[in-house]
């Protein structure tokens, strides 16, 4: 959706739910997700799910595929100095009904096929987990897939997270950023600094913190590296006009309130995902005072 309109998406390729059925085809019925979700609140559920897990680890792959990841690699290798990034993307995630944030694997600095192939397995296997198993069968999800996502990784000088619309702060562009790549951003592990844009991008607010170190990929590996400046802010005004930018033609394709992943590799602003916000309103009979 994003390269059709036009938006700077690092190059992607998509292993699709098929896959994962074929392979789930070749294990024990009892590492099928609607089996697990039917029996979240049976004895013995964990043991079931750390089976189906170490089976899904193991799995084999579909025909071809092993080759298909060959071709794949001698032809991006070179081009891809931070390998790959193979993420999940499951069929009911950042839906009306269930979100899955921070319940499935994204796997970072992914280089060679073999390592692809198991980065794949892992993906998949990260839906045999009791918490993210639970968390779907309380909201009435009965059965789940899991595509993957492999995507070229931005050599990020700084990287975060954008809400094109704040419910604290109408009108303005909610940004938290650091240096290196997001996923400490994404994840919350590390303090990031704090803007709120206006529609140009130039900052209403901004809280810069002390970011001692920044995750990048070095000998084909994560690394946490210090950083120069660490009271120094992520972003600079020029790549905050382009985030605006981008929060602008967004949200004239789709008029929604967008999440925007993002890296910036010093000479311009990659789109890593998008997606509009999900889990917005209020509680049945609550409102924004509501906890």
């Amino acid at each position: 959706w994003l390269h059709k309109n036009e938006l700077a998406v690092p190059d992607v390729w998509v292993l699709p739910n098929r896959a994962f059925l074929e392979s789930l085809r070749k294990l024990p019925a009892s590492c099928e997700p609607k089996s697990l979700l039917r029996g979240t609140s049976a004895r013995g559920f964990s043991l079931r799910v750390a089976e189906a897990r170490q089976e899904l680890l193991s799995a084999p792959l579909p025909d071809g595929l092993e080759v298909e990841l060959g071709e794949l690699w001698a032809s991006v290798e070179s081009s891809s100095p931070w390998g790959l990034a193979i993420r999940s993307s499951a069929t009911c995630e950042d839906g009306t009904v269930a979100s899955m944030a921070g319940l499935a694997e994204t796997r970072l600095a992914v280089f060679g096929p073999e390592a692809m192939a198991t980065a794949i397995r892992e993906v998949w296997a990260s839906l045999a987990s009791g918490r993210a198993l639970s968390y779907l069968a309380s909201h009435g999800i009965r059965d789940v897939g899991m595509a993957v996502v492999l995507q070229r990784m931005v050599r990020a000088r700084a990287a975060g997270v954008m809400f094109t619309r704040a419910s604290f702060a109408e009108g303005s562009r909610v940004v938290n950023a650091s240096f290196g790549l997001g996923a400490p951003v994404v994840d919350g592990v590390s303090t990031p600094d704090m803007l709120r844009l206006d529609d140009k991008g130039r900052a209403l607010e901004s809280v810069v913190a002390h970011k001692r170190s920044a995750l990048v990929v070095r000998d084909r590996a994560l690394a946490l590296e210090p950083v120069s400046t660490p009271d120094a802010p992520a972003l600079d005004s020029a790549v905050c006009e382009e985030l605006a930018e981008i929060a602008t033609r967004l949200e004239k394709i789709d008029p929604a309130a967008w999440d925007v992943e993002f890296a910036h590799d010093g000479e311009r602003a990659w789109i890593v995902q998008a997606r509009p916000v999900t889990g917005q309103g209020f509680p049945e009979g609550g409102d924004a005072l509501t906890v």
